[in-house]
């Protein structure tokens, strides 16, 4: 696992379009927030704002919301048939998946913000059986496309059959 700092520059993220990424890897799962030119307040709500987390799935695609402080929810469409090999393991009551949030300017590569959260029990569980439903489709790209036509992130939000949330993290 690479160990990254503010700052420091992720080369395959430079000139990349603005968006959001959601993988399931080894060692937990990450969320890849592209923005170009995040403000002040951006780099803030993520860093250490409150988090509200949900999951949903339509047309056979796992959509993953985040909404960070006072900005608006941002969809992350995840298929687990691009990665067949990450099995996600049983929980017992009380835990969650890990999940690194990390925040890029993709105009240059810089990593602006960093966190690390654990879902909810039910927000976790929900994700393992969506995945493990997934596993015995085949979903593609012409998924995706199909479902953004048909809802809006809002409209996902509604449809969401888990939820989480974190208060913001005071540092000061």
């Amino acid at each position: 696992m690479e160990i990254k700092k503010i700052g420091d520059v992720v080369e395959k993220y430079i000139g990349y379009h603005e968006g959001a990424r959601f993988q399931i890897g080894e060692y937990g799962s990450t969320l890849t927030l592209l923005y170009k030119n995040p403000t002040k307040n951006e780099i803030e709500d993520i860093s250490k704002g409150d988090i509200q987390y949900r999951i949903t799935v339509v047309e056979d695609v796992i959509f993953l919301l985040f909404k960070f402080g006072s900005q608006s929810y941002i969809d992350c469409p995840y298929n687990i048939n691009k990665n067949p090999d990450i099995i996600l393991d049983e929980l017992e009551d009380g835990l969650g998946y890990s999940c690194l949030i990390e925040l890029i300017d993709c105009r240059n590569g810089k990593l602006k913000a960093f966190r690390f959260i654990s879902f909810s029990t039910n927000f976790s569980q929900k994700l393992k059986q969506f995945v493990d439903e997934q596993r015995e489709k085949y979903v593609t790209d012409d998924n995706i496309r199909a479902a953004f036509s048909k809802y809006s992130t809002n409209d996902l939000v509604k449809l969401s059959s888990a939820r989480g949330k974190i208060t913001r993290q005071n540092n000061d």
